[in-house]
């Protein structure tokens, strides 16, 4: 796959589609040893949000049209073995949560995406109780939308594709 990436513009916070569950446990817990690329088991299964992330207009110097919106929730759907793209905070790619060069914990998978009119929304699952209160908080009042361009599987191009949801606060 080939890839170059933009930040689409902040869509308004996210809202909660789901009623709260009652299960004061969050995160992940592991009970022995665990092997590199182990699948993890989550206590929680975290919240489900829908959110509007992405809308036509212009957008860091390119023009997004209705197509393109649904070329980008066609193209989850087709790549949806090879990319998951996560929640996170901001956009920053050096920014981390302990000071390490990798592994942050995603805020969340977005699930599904799909075309209302001109915008694009995605439905986000296994959201913790803690960002969600954020969220609901003001704490996060924008998303923003990374995308890859010229995306191709094999030796057919596919055009865009999400890459990753940003969270913003105070950006």
């Amino acid at each position: 796959m080939t890839e170059s990436h933009t930040h689409a513009p902040a869509a308004p916070a996210a809202r909660n589609a789901a009623p709260e569950p009652t299960d004061p446990l969050d995160g992940i817990e592991p009970t022995g040893p665990m092997e590199p690329r182990a699948p993890l088991a989550a206590t929680d299964p975290g919240h489900s949000i829908d959110a509007e992330i992405f809308s036509v207009g212009d957008w860091n110097g390119e023009r997004f049209t209705r197509r393109d919106l649904h070329e980008i929730a066609r193209n989850f759907r087709r790549l949806s073995a090879q990319l998951k793209p996560p929640l996170k905070f901001g956009h920053d790619e050096g920014q981390t949560l302990l000071g390490q060069r990798d592994g942050d914990p995603a805020l969340g998978w977005v699930q599904a995406l799909w075309v209302r009119g001109d915008k694009l929304l995605a439905r986000f699952a296994g959201v913790p109780r803690v960002v969600l209160e954020a969220i609901r908080a003001g704490r996060y009042r924008r998303v923003s939308a990374e995308l890859y361009f010229n995306v191709r599987l094999g030796a057919r191009r596919l055009g865009k594709a999400l890459k990753a949801v940003a969270l913003l606060g105070a950006d």
